[in-house]
């Protein structure tokens, strides 16, 4: 499977761009204050690469993962390494004391960060390419920064009619806050090339 070319590359853009700017809306709901997401890196790599991208994380890293089950398989990945969580925290629980979340706490904010980022994007994905996916519920870990891409790319996606080479989206995402605050969490999509061609047939059907 070829990578994307101009046009196709352009729609899976599209795509995670509006789902990425959806949640932004939805935090700005929550806190209570505009949420801009700016400086939107997007990627697409080859997963036979060697070390194929890199995070740029350090610590300890929240590492939230979700399968992508349905019509396409894969799996998302949202990565926030500990300051980042701290200023999720500062400004979704003002009322807490800097340092007195608790870890379940954490975890629960977390967690529904994640339920609307993956759940956005899987949304825009179903109605852009017409395929029935949907997320399945995530799971929190904490690793090392040195370990995520490692636990990443090994990480199989589950499908059982095929053993194909895995690809990756990266998007580094930056949200900033009205005061000032700016958090920079990554996230990966790992498919199999069955969403490549999806991309491919649908530029196809509307070139018509």
């Amino acid at each position: 499977m070829k990578l994307l070319n101009e046009n196709e590359s352009t729609l899976a853009r599209k795509i995670l761009h509006r789902g990425f700017k959806e949640v932004a809306q939805t935090v700005s709901e929550i806190v209570q204050q505009e949420v801009k997401i700016d400086n939107i890196d997007i990627r697409l790599i080859e997963g036979h690469e060697p070390r194929p991208y890199r995070l740029m994380k350090k610590g300890d890293v929240h590492l939230l993962t979700t399968e992508i089950i349905g019509d396409l398989s894969g799996k998302s990945f949202l990565c926030f390494q500990e300051s980042e969580v701290q200023t999720l925290v500062k400004v979704c629980l003002p009322t807490l004391r800097q340092g007195t979340a608790t870890p379940s706490l954490t975890e629960a904010m977390l967690l529904e960060l994640d339920n609307m980022l993956s759940a956005n994007v899987v949304t825009h994905i179903s109605n852009y390419l017409n395929v029935q996916i949907y997320g399945d519920v995530p799971k929190h870990t904490i690793v090392e920064a040195e370990e995520v891409e490692r636990l990443i790319e090994k990480d199989p996606i589950q499908h059982p009619e095929e053993n194909l080479e895995p690809w990756f989206l990266l998007a580094n995402l930056e949200f900033s806050f009205v005061d000032g605050e700016v958090f920079r969490p990554s996230f990966v999509w790992k498919f199999t090339n069955r969403f490549l061609q999806a991309i491919k047939e649908h530029v196809n059907e509307t070139a018509v």
